[in-house]
């Protein structure tokens, strides 16, 4: 997919697949005592007391080259027809957001600085009612640009276009409201002298008169939030310059190309309130690297879990997929996986472990996140200990039935402080 996707239908709160998970919890540090059962064994070195204890790293992201926008100029577009009060709160948003606390923290380390707003449009309404590919889209800004509606770009501008609810976005055979909820790209408007790049982003009222007029504020800030990070530090991703912040491919359990791995679609689900506005989480490497929160601003100043210890199945076993994160189990086998539990500080009470498969949390709906179910159909997964501190290695023992087929499927570990507080480490089984 050229364009990145943002999928809507998104729960603020956490992720199935857990490549970050909740953490809501305000308690502050304590001293963390000792978890029941067995832990690495009496030979195995004690790492109790080392904070963090050492594991496997989290994926990281890359720059690789190539521009970001290091002072996003935002024009906020709307259609006539919307309701004053939600125009007026989606510029609001778009003259301050760039400058705020929120703003610092995710954007730290990749190079972009403070925003501005530099123009509110309001345009007759194309999209009601209406189906418009992405090639479509862009001719319509170039077409916008050219007669004088929209202000002209520089290398900083971004169009954040607020589609209306009704009409209908497609990119190839995904639609949206259906497949995604906004996107950003890039498009060239035709000038005397040549070309000029302009970076835009695709912000789909998903909801309409099926919600109240907070849920549509929190859906468009949420979404707008989303594609402005993205957009400032990958705006030429639908380009043939390639360069820009994203996590590689190398890694499936973590994310299997480039459409999936720029910064806000790693957090994709974890919600943030930044004042009256709520917005996206953002995965921040600096923070990664030091074994921190992936997905800031976090709530808590701790971060913690389980990381399994997985394997490149053709480098490894000798069959299968060329990437990390994958455990190989056979048909009619059992092997054990290692999984080493860690936390950046002392915390309040023992993790507790488990392994599977975890359902989508829902907004006010009760959750709870030490429920999973089995992995795969013919597979049993046990654990060696279900509570665990920083420090400990827990086992997990996997049997794959002889009937089972072929199969490539996700889990994953899960660390559970409390019923708000939980992270989860995703692997993929496979079954030659």
């Amino acid at each position: 997919m050229k364009q990145k996707l943002f999928v809507s239908g998104f729960a603020i709160g956490c992720a199935s697949i857990a490549l970050v998970a909740c953490s809501s919890s305000s308690s502050s540090s304590a001293t963390q005592p000792d978890a029941s059962g067995d832990d690495a064994g009496a030979d195995a070195p004690d790492y109790r007391d080392v904070y963090p204890a050492p594991h496997p790293g989290i994926p990281d992201m890359k720059y690789f080259g190539g521009r970001v926008i290091h002072h996003p100029e935002l024009v906020t577009v709307t259609f006539r027809g919307m309701d004053p009060t939600l125009r007026d709160y989606l510029r609001d948003f778009g003259d301050k957001i760039t400058s705020t606390d929120w703003w610092h923290k995710v954007m730290d380390g990749f190079d972009v600085q403070d925003g501005t707003s530099t123009a509110h449009v309001e345009l007759p309404d194309p999209f009601s009612g209406q189906i418009f590919s992405d090639d479509q889209v862009k001719s319509w800004v170039a077409s916008q640009i050219t007669n004088g509606a929209l202000p002209f770009p520089n290398v900083d501008t971004m169009y954040l276009i607020y589609v209306p609810y009704g009409g209908q976005v497609t990119l190839g055979n995904d639609v949206s409201c259906q497949n995604f909820g906004g996107y950003h790209g890039a498009g060239d408007v035709v000038t005397d002298g040549g070309t000029k790049r302009f970076v835009y982003a695709i912000l789909n009222d998903c909801r309409g008169p099926n919600g109240t007029p907070q849920q549509l504020k929190d859906d468009q800030t949420y979404v707008a939030s989303h594609e402005i990070a993205e957009a400032a530090t990958d705006p030429d991703i639908n380009t043939s310059d390639n360069g820009g912040w994203y996590m590689p491919p190398g890694n499936d359990a973590w994310v299997t190309s480039r459409a999936g791995g720029e910064n806000a679609d790693l957090c994709n689900g974890l919600g943030w309130k930044e004042g009256i506005w709520e917005v996206t989480r953002v995965w921040n490497a600096a923070s990664v690297r030091a074994s921190g929160a992936p997905c800031l601003p976090s709530p808590t100043a701790w971060y913690f879990n389980a990381a399994a210890v997985t394997e490149n199945p053709h480098k490894d076993q000798m069959v299968g997929p060329n990437a990390d994160g994958y455990f190989v189990v056979k048909k009619g086998e059992t092997r054990t996986m290692e999984v080493d539990v860690f936390s950046t500080q002392p915390l309040p009470n023992p993790m507790t472990i488990r392994v599977g498969q975890f359902a989508t949390p829902v907004t006010g709906q009760p959750y709870d996140p030490t429920h999973s179910f089995p992995i795969y159909t013919g597979v049993t997964a046990t654990l060696s200990q279900d509570t665990a501190v920083n420090g400990d290695r827990v086992y997990i023992t996997i049997t794959v039935a002889p009937t089972v087929h072929t199969v490539t499927h996700r889990f994953s570990v899960r660390a559970v402080l409390n019923a708000t507080d939980y992270h989860s480490w995703p692997v993929i089984l496979y079954v030659p």
